[in-house]
């Protein structure tokens, strides 16, 4: 195999075969849900996000999804994170 096929084939980027990380995101301030979506877009990452502003939606989304990642403002409406 020639050098120039060697370098073509190590610059090839991988299959994209890797599943978005899951994020539960804890957060009552759309404002604060969109900085952190924005973070993670700039850092590359390709994020599925759900958000909970209650501890109801929470208690539902943690028991009915799985997640990689719980992202939480520690201080809520009625509740702490």
């Amino acid at each position: 195999m020639s050098g120039a096929r060697r370098r073509a084939r190590r610059a090839a980027p991988p299959a994209a075969t890797s599943k978005p990380l899951r994020v539960l995101y804890v957060e009552h301030t759309a404002a604060d849900v969109e900085l952190v979506r924005h973070a993670l877009e700039r850092a590359a990452l390709e994020v599925a996000m759900d958000v909970a502003q209650t501890l109801d939606e929470f208690t539902q989304l943690f028991r009915s999804r799985n997640y990689d990642l719980v992202l939480a403002d520690y201080r809520l409406p009625g509740w702490t994170g």
